[in-house]
Formats: structure tokens, sequence, C-alpha cells
């Protein structure tokens, strides 16, 4: 990213980042990066491969100006913490859920999820969205992604069998003794 000294921001096309305030907007209005409590975060959701760039432009830059920050996943942007609480309480569901049914448990699911938790309960954001309704959503998503790919499967096998030719047997000749 180029800084402009004149303005003092750092700019490349739709990115902005300010290091007097800390704020850095992608698309001059979703906050990707700001100070919150005293902590440095950066968001790292993306919407689309611009946004991904975006998040990369500003992790190298972070880096070079050796500035400590914390990564958080928040679909509704920065300005939206409340986002962040409910996207991570649903993800920590849906892993703890996998991970239920999984051939080999993993001991460590979730961890980025439980940091992430920690962080914004720290901040103060408050969570009108319990952990008790993200995993019964996370159940729901599952039993509903099952149906539909054991509906796959079954059309798919109906499909196959009324294409499939039907074996032409010679007739049976009875043969005395």
């Amino acid at each position: 990213m180029k800084y402009y000294q004149r303005l003092g921001i750092y700019k490349a096309s739709n990115l902005t980042f300010n290091p007097n305030t800390f704020e850095g907007y992608s698309y001059a209005w979703y906050l990707i990066t700001a100070r919150i409590k005293g902590e440095l975060v950066l968001n790292t959701y993306n919407y689309s491969p611009t946004t991904r760039k975006h998040v990369y432009k500003l992790r190298a830059l972070l880096n070079e100006l050796e500035l400590p920050y914390i990564e958080i996943e928040s679909p509704g942007g920065l300005q939206k913490l409340e986002s962040a609480m409910y996207h991570h309480m649903k993800s920590l569901a849906r892993k703890q859920l996998a991970n239920e049914y999984a051939r080999n448990k993993n001991d460590q699911i979730g961890h980025y999820d439980n940091r992430c938790l920690m962080w914004l309960k720290s901040w103060g954001v408050k969570a009108n969205y319990t952990q008790k309704i993200a995993r019964f959503e996370a159940k729901v998503e599952r039993e509903n992604r099952l149906a539909s790919q054991k509906q796959k499967r079954v059309s798919k096998a109906e499909a196959i069998a009324r294409e499939a030719p039907k074996p032409i047997y010679p007739p049976l000749r009875l043969v005395s003794a």
C-alpha cells in the first residue's frame, strides 16, 4: 500500500488505512481495522476475492509497520461486533457437532473461535444469541444437509436404474432327460 504523506493515510484502490486512528476501510464504508479497547483488530472475514485481497494487503502493512494486532471474523464489519459473536458461536457449534460424529476425535476443536469469543466478551459485546441456540441451528443445518445428500443419491440411483438397458435373456428350453 502506498503512503500519501499529504493525506496521512495508506491507500490502495478501494482500501484505506489511517495510521493515526488505526482505522482501515474497504470500499470507504466497511470497517476492516480498528482500535477496540486499546487493541488493534483486523477483520479477516472475506465476502469476496476483493475483500480477501484487502485483508491480505492490510495484514502485510501491519506486519511491515510492526503493529501487533488481533484477527477476528466479523461478517458485519467491525462496526457490528454482535455479528462476530453470532458468527463465532455458530462456527464453534458446527465444529463441535462435526467432531462428535467424526471417527477421529480432536481435542483442540474450536480453539480459534473460543479465543475470538473471549476477546469479544472482554470488549463488552453482549450475546443475544446463546451457545444452546447455536448448537440447535448447527444440528438442524447438518440434518438438512445430510437429507439433501441422501435425496441426491437416491434420485441418481433411480435415474441410472431407469436408463439401464433391460437384460435380454434367450428363451429357456426345457431339456428332457
